[in-house]
């Protein structure tokens, strides 16, 4: 089982420049600082499947996972010592059940979860009356009125759909009224994108979404190859401020999200805070035994800030908002 850690960063942050960085042409990151931070056991011993998301609400540290010792799909635990507190989500037909909680998202905002089943039933999750009452059942349950081919979570009081079709657009928070559409995705490379499906699906299977906390922004960074954007956010649009290439996707099969040997591994996760961009990434290939594992930081318009490498292997991670702790899986 993987232990739930926390890392104390001390960091020492670089301004950037404000401007849109738009960069056809793929170069690593180039970061000015590397530092070394050393990973501290919070606790250990869980029984709980791969951990699939994580994310920190005030004093709790949520997992999307399941535990041998109880039915819930999530797992609400202390940030202080990581206790478990409470548990919720229920697989099934019932009236507060959903067949399957692979479509998930969580609002910094006001800690909400939201999830979306395979049949286009949604379901939100106060994590604060759960952990506080230990009442297991969402605060809204209905079916959405076309089934979201993407992924979806709440901002701003709307729900963003990502990755989906068209590719990003926000609606009301019961699926309709559509606005603030984006279509298009960036283009990846020549073998990619000459085929429309193979373009999509590079996407649709290695984007890792976050929002801004404040809800003015939101970032993507890819897996295999990586590549970074960020969106504006106003009530009614989402417009593309910044694009970065760093690594090149090699892929032998997008359709089936299969990555040649010779493809940098990427981002596997992303967390942010009003301040910064977190991202833990990857510049080792696929085919390399060893793998050189770090916490990249950038700004919201896309800069390089510093780059964290930790003395053990990360599988997901989270921020505190005031840039201070990184509690990780």
């Amino acid at each position: 089982m993987r232990k739930c850690v926390i890392l104390l960063m001390i960091l020492t942050f670089v301004s950037g420049c404000k401007c849109p960085i738009v960069d056809g042409n793929y170069a690593a990151p180039n970061f000015k600082q590397t530092y070394t931070a050393e990973v501290k056991t919070i606790r250990s011993g869980y029984l709980y499947e791969p951990i699939m998301a994580m994310w920190l609400w005030k004093d709790y540290i949520v997992v999307k996972a399941k535990s041998a010792e109880n039915k819930y799909e999530f797992q609400v635990l202390s940030k202080e010592n990581g206790s478990h507190i409470a548990g919720f989500g229920f697989l099934g037909r019932g009236k507060n059940e959903l067949t399957l909680f692979n479509n998930i998202g969580f609002n910094t905002q006001n800690g909400h979860i939201t999830a979306v089943d395979v049949n286009g039933k949604f379901a939100l999750y106060d994590v604060d009356k759960i952990a506080e009452s230990g009442m297991p059942n969402p605060e809204q349950c209905y079916e959405m009125p076309s089934f979201p081919r993407g992924r979806v979570s709440e901002l701003n009081g709307k729900l963003v759909h990502t990755e989906s079709t068209p590719r990003i657009f926000m609606t009301d928070m019961k699926g309709q009224d559509t606005i603030g559409v984006v279509r298009n995705r960036p283009l990846v490379s020549p073998d990619i994108d000459q085929d429309s499906i193979s373009h999509q699906m590079y996407y649709y299977y290695n984007s890792n979404w976050v929002a801004r906390p404040d809800g003015k922004k939101m970032c993507n960074v890819t897996r295999y190859g990586m590549i970074m954007e960020i969106y504006d956010i106003e009530d009614e649009s989402i417009s593309p401020t910044t694009l970065r290439y760093f690594f090149q996707p090699k892929m032998s099969s997008c359709r089936s999200n299969i990555a040649s040997a010779d493809c940098v591994w990427g981002a596997t996760k992303v967390s942010a805070t009003n301040k910064y961009i977190y991202c833990h990434y990857s510049d080792s290939m696929r085919g390399e035994e060893n793998s050189n594992d770090y916490v990249g930081v950038f700004d919201w318009n896309g800069n390089e800030v510093c780059r964290y490498r930790l003395n053990e292997r990360v599988i997901n991670f989270v921020i505190t908002p005031d840039d201070s702790r990184l509690y990780c899986w």
